[in-house]
Formats: C-alpha cells, sequence, structure tokens
C-alpha cells in the first residue's frame, strides 16, 4: 500500500495505468474491509497501528486518484462512489470524523503541555533565590546610575 500511495501521489500516468490495470476494485474492497475504525478491542495495539497505516496509504492513493485522474478515467473512479448505496461515502465520513477528534484532541493536549510549561516557568521565576533577585536589582540600578551619568 505505502508504494502503491507513493506511486500514485504525483503522476498522472501511474494513476490511469492503476486504474486501467483494475486497481479501483482493490482499492475501494480494502477501503470497506480493512478499516482501523470498526478494529475488535481484543486486537492488539500494534495490530491497530498497522491497520491505521494502512488506511492512510489508501485514503492517499483515493486522494491521489481524485486529483490527478481525467477523463473516462475520472469518471470510473467518481462512479465508483455511488455503488451499494454510496456507502463509500459513508466510509469516508467515517473516516472524517475519527480523524476530525484525533486532531482536535492533540491540539488541547498540546494547549495543555504548553501551559503547564508556562505554569512551571511563571514558578520558577517567582521561587528564584531571593539573595539573586537582589543581586539582579542592585546590579541593574548601578547600571543605570553609570549611565545616567555619562
Amino acid at each position: 500500500m505505502k508504494l502503491l500511495s507513493y506511486a500514485t501521489s504525483h503522476h498522472p500516468g501511474n494513476c490511469l495505468i492503476f486504474v486501467e490495470r483494475g486497481g479501483l476494485k482493490i482499492v475501494f474492497s480494502l477501503l470497506m474491509n480493512q478499516c482501523a475504525i470498526e478494529t475488535d478491542e481484543l486486537k492488539k495495539k500494534q495490530k491497530q497501528q498497522t491497520d491505521i497505516q494502512g488506511d492512510e496509504h489508501i485514503l492517499g492513493i483515493l486522494a491521489s486518484l481524485h486529483r490527478l485522474l481525467s477523463g473516462s478515467a475520472k469518471l470510473r473512479f467518481l462512479s465508483k462512489f455511488r455503488e451499494n448505496n454510496y456507502e463509500k461515502i459513508q466510509r469516508l465520513l467515517k473516516f472524517h470524523t475519527l480523524y476530525y477528534f484525533n486532531v482536535r484532541n492533540a491540539k488541547i493536549s498540546a494547549e495543555k503541555e504548553i501551559d503547564a510549561v508556562r505554569q512551571e516557568r511563571l514558578r520558577h521565576k517567582l521561587n528564584q533565590n531571593p539573595k539573586e533577585k537582589e543581586k539582579r536589582k542592585n546590579g541593574d540600578s548601578s547600571q543605570l546610575k553609570r549611565r545616567r551619568i555619562n
């Protein structure tokens, strides 16, 4: 899957060959059958990670085909989405929902981490050694006096 995703990513000729050689049937069957959205809870994390990576490659292939195909090949590609009461579009919407929430949760986690780091820095500034504070204060004020004199 990774190789096909790479081969179709920027090459319209490869996309056309993919369609002509029956690749649509394979990629759409993988989209519908091999899906991380409906994984069994008893599967191991490693298997789930492999499935997610495979799904991402499948989505990458579909995106490349949509972007790079033209003419009758594009019509064949788009007609696949109308089959079986638009089930492939429903599957894509499930992916969209899954990844939307993953991104949202990642943003929330990152914001919490950033806030924690900021709070730690603030605590560190507030808890500095009082002698260091005094030195800085005196050093800064003596430098200011020198500047005023000159």
